[in-house]
């Protein structure tokens, strides 16, 4: 059966993929909830005057997109912010009432409940304009910091009010906000890329799937940074996101690979001195006989021999256990073995 369109928005919220991309502003989403507490999104009923007194305004041809009315100017000395910008008092306030008689009528079911919250940049332009929030920033950011520190207290008052009253499935964070959590994932993902496609690529054979696949890990990895608990190096902590994204997509394309199991176990007495014969006919062989092993024994070996990871840190990536790889690693190399003499005879 076909997701629903909600369904399909969402998953691609979550950071998966989609069956199919949706359309921004035809998004399976539930009527605006308007809020006057914070800078509002949209004014589709007319202009809205928040709570500290900046009117904004919106129009049809622009989605009824919300922006501060031309011309107001609440404070143009930031150091003088205290005597201008109070916060709320809201120890009266019926949030609930509030909340219930906006979503009481969303189509829960095939709807989204999206809500955002509040900004700090776009607040300053609010209050000083464009130009002088600017100023304000390069000339008194203490300032400004202390400002929004003050701004805060309410913002968080109202988010948590609007997640328990509304319940949404997505929180939107407005642009300045959503910049600067862009260029931190730009930072993560120029940092660790190549190194992780490369992983990718020994795993999949594919550049073109690995690409697909190391976008997918570093969404995955961003979305759960909180999680990162520092047991191992930040790489090693990506590269295990990779390592499952890799094998799960492997799995779907339902590839046997030949079982260490499934092969005669070589004479271990000469195993090392057959392997490190040098000759160039020899090495090409190796390459040859590495590329067509299962996945995880090719990364075991890439890992182990050619990046000299210690079996500790491969044994995170892979989540297994150092022994258990050791003695693994050891079987690898004696099916190696043999692969290359299998060919080496054929030669003959």
């Amino acid at each position: 059966m076909p997701i629903t369109p909600k369904e399909n928005y969402l998953m691609l919220m979550r950071g998966e993929i989609p069956e199919y991309i949706p359309a921004t502003y035809i998004a399976p989403v539930a009527n605006v909830i308007v809020e006057d507490q914070i800078a509002p999104t949209a004014c589709p009923n007319g202009p809205i005057t928040t709570v500290y007194g900046v009117t904004y305004v919106g129009s049809a041809d622009l989605f009824n997109g919300a922006l501060p009315m031309p011309g107001q100017i609440l404070l143009d000395d930031i150091t003088k912010w205290r005597d201008v910008i109070k916060n709320p008092d809201n120890s009266h306030r019926d949030w609930e009432g509030y909340y219930k008689k906006q979503t009481d009528g969303f189509d829960r079911e095939n709807k989204i409940v999206r809500v955002h919250g509040g900004d700090y940049f776009l607040t300053l332009v609010s209050f000083m304009g464009f130009e002088g929030a600017l100023i304000a920033m390069y000339q008194e950011p203490d300032e400004v910091y202390t400002l929004f520190d003050y701004i805060s207290q309410h913002y968080l008052e109202v988010m948590k009010m609007q997640i328990k009253y509304c319940k949404p499935e997505i929180y939107t964070i407005m642009d300045d906000d959503a910049a600067k959590a862009a260029a931190e994932y730009a930072y993560f993902v120029n940092q660790y890329s190549q190194q992780v496609l490369d992983f990718m690529v020994r795993m999949v054979g594919s550049k073109a799937d690995a690409e697909e696949l190391a976008q997918n890990a570093f969404v995955k990895a961003f979305s759960r940074i909180e999680s990162f608990e520092g047991r191992a190096t930040f790489l090693t902590w990506v590269s295990r996101i990779a390592y499952n994204e890799s094998i799960n997509h492997l799995k779907r394309r339902k590839i046997r690979w030949i079982d260490i199991d499934e092969v005669p176990v070589a004479d271990s007495d000469q195993l090392d001195n057959e392997l490190s014969t040098g000759s160039e006919e020899r090495i090409r062989l190796m390459e040859e006989a590495i590329d067509i092993l299962p996945p995880d024994e090719r990364m075991l070996v890439h890992l182990y021999y050619y990046e000299d990871k210690p079996l500790q840190e491969i044994a995170y990536v892979m989540d297994a256990e150092p022994n258990a790889l050791a003695v693994k690693l050891h079987r690898i190399r004696k099916k190696l073995l043999i692969m290359i003499k299998e060919k080496e005879y054929e030669q003959v």
